[in-house]
């Protein structure tokens, strides 16, 4: 996790190192670095800004930034948020159908909000725009909602009143979807194994997953699977079976 002032972090999370950005974007010794992750809390991702610059360079490094410099382009671009929105319209609206007004606004801390009537629509929102934390606007017209606009909030932008939230959600998200995993050991590749266990015509059961698992494993190949949910993360592996 990458900060502007590192002791702003009040989180005790197991196997999550917390840096400054000055130490990450200047210290030769992330150069080296394999099998990193880098969740990016920065103040500010505008240009040229060290939030900007962590992702740029974590990206260059091969450490698949959240965000990455894409997806901060892709928050401040209207045509984007519009078709986001529409994509995922019938879940808009059946989350929000019992708000009053015509106003909402969601907090998304590590793809969870602290109701978790709205978990399906973080979620999908976290999917499409992967930042730590994020808040989503909402606007109503016509008796539909609509996505305002979406974007990454720093650590100063969260009540304090949800920080103990976040040490639960953070602590699961990081023991969870392979993250774990890929710190024990350092692999020649990653490789995502697309599965859906409840199609009734699966080409494959959990048994010949497991055997295909260890047969990467020996070659130096880790493995995570993943669902039809996780399409965003393909670019992080090098090969999809």
């Amino acid at each position: 996790i990458v900060l502007n002032n590192p002791d702003q972090w009040k989180f005790s999370i197991p196997d999550v190192s917390v840096v400054s950005a000055w130490e990450y974007l200047t210290d030769p010794a992330f150069s080296n670095l394999k099998v990193v992750r880098i969740f990016n809390l920065c103040r500010s991702y505008r240009y040229q800004s060290y939030g900007y610059y962590v992702s740029l360079l974590a990206a260059a490094r091969g450490h698949k930034p959240k965000p990455s410099v894409t997806t901060i382009n892709d928050m401040k671009t209207p045509s984007v948020i519009r078709v986001v929105s529409d994509d995922i319209d019938s879940l808009i609206q059946k989350k929000l159908s019992h708000i009053q007004g015509s106003a909402f606004t969601l907090s998304i801390y590590f793809g969870k909000n602290l109701a978790r009537h709205y978990d399906s629509l973080c979620s999908n929102l976290y999917n499409l725009f992967e930042a730590p934390f994020l808040r989503a606007n909402f606007v109503k017209t016509n008796n539909s909602w609509h996505l305002h606009n979406i974007s990454p909030i720093s650590l100063n932008d969260v009540p304090e009143d949800h920080h103990d939230f976040i040490t639960q959600t953070a602590a699961q998200f990081f023991s969870g979807r392979g993250y774990a995993k890929s710190r024990r050991t350092a692999t020649r590749y990653d490789m995502a194994i697309l599965y859906n266990p409840d199609d009734p015509a699966a080409p494959s059961d959990k048994k010949a997953i497991a055997f295909f698992e260890h047969a990467a494993e020996s070659v130096g190949i880790s493995t995570e699977i993943i669902s039809k949910d996780d399409y965003n993360r393909i670019p992080e592996f090098d090969a999809l079976f």
